[in-house]
């Protein structure tokens, strides 16, 4: 499964991007500068477009689910170390897709490690809300 980053920037027919994330905008700016340059983003630090788009607090299975342990191998295999949290870890992780400003599609991870393949996307498979 290719990265969000490389199914982006794979083909110029694949949804715009945006990543929204809990800390501030100097935080923000400096993970991206170093993993995304071109990446656009929105800090969200009071988690309102999070509670916009029902992405809610992992429960605790969801939060130390061994999946969550194998992707983390995964990410470090793939040379990202984990750092020092620093903001709320109970936060699960969303992925929407919005047209027309409706939601067509979401994924609901079973644990905080789960991530949906997007190649879908990449095809230019139609999806109908």
């Amino acid at each position: 499964m290719r990265s969000l980053r490389e199914l982006a920037e794979s083909k110029s027919t694949f949804p715009a991007v945006l990543l929204v994330f809990q800390e501030g905008v100097a935080k923000g700016r400096d993970f991206f500068a170093r993993f995304w340059p071109e990446a656009r983003a929105v800090s969200d630090p009071k988690k309102e477009l999070y509670r916009g788009f029902g992405v809610e607090l992992g429960t605790p299975l969801q939060l130390f689910h061994p999946g969550v342990f194998a992707a983390g191998v995964r990410s470090t295999l793939g040379g990202t170390l984990p750092g020092v949290p620093s903001a709320d870890v109970r936060q699960m992780p969303g992925w929407v897709l919005v047209r027309d400003r409706a939601v067509v599609w979401r994924h609901r991870p079973r644990h905080a490690g789960d991530h949906p393949d997007l190649d879908w996307l990449e095809e230019g498979v139609e999806v109908r809300g």
